[in-house]
C-alpha cells in the first residue's frame, strides 16, 4: 500500500466497486476506520446503498455511519433506505444515522 493518503483513498473508492467481493468489504472497512477523512467515498456509498446485494447495501450503511459527520450529505438518501426491503438493512442504516444525525432520526421518528 501506498503511502501518499490520497493515492490510498482512491484506491478504497474503486474497490468499492471490485466484483470481488472481500475486496469491497475490505474497502468499506477502511474507509469506516478512516472516519472524515473517507468522506470522498460518499458518492460511491450512496450509489452501493441502492445496490440489489443485500451485503452491499449493509457495508454502504456500515460504512457511511462510520465516517460519520463526514457523510452528512448521505442523511436524504439514509432516511430513504429506512424502507429497505431488508431487516439488516434497516437496522444498519438507523445505526449510522444514528451516528451521522441523531436529529435526523429523531425527526423522522416524531
Amino acid at each position: 500500500m501506498t503511502t501518499d493518503p490520497d493515492a490510498r483513498l482512491q484506491r478504497l473508492i474503486r474497490r468499492l466497486k471490485s466484483a470481488d467481493e472481500l475486496k469491497r468489504i475490505h474497502a468499506g472497512l477502511l474507509l469506516g476506520m478512516m472516519g472524515r477523512g473517507a468522506s470522498e467515498a460518499v458518492p460511491t456509498l450512496l450509489e452501493l446503498l441502492h445496490d440489489e446485494s443485500v451485503q452491499n447495501r449493509k457495508l454502504a450503511a456500515w460504512t457511511l455511519g462510520n465516517i460519520g459527520q463526514g457523510a452528512v450529505e448521505a442523511v436524504p438518501a439514509l432516511l430513504v433506505a429506512l424502507r429497505d426491503t431488508n431487516e439488516e438493512v434497516r437496522k444498519m442504516v438507523r445505526e449510522s444515522l444514528e451516528k451521522i444525525s441523531p436529529s435526523s432520526l429523531q425527526a423522522r421518528a416524531a
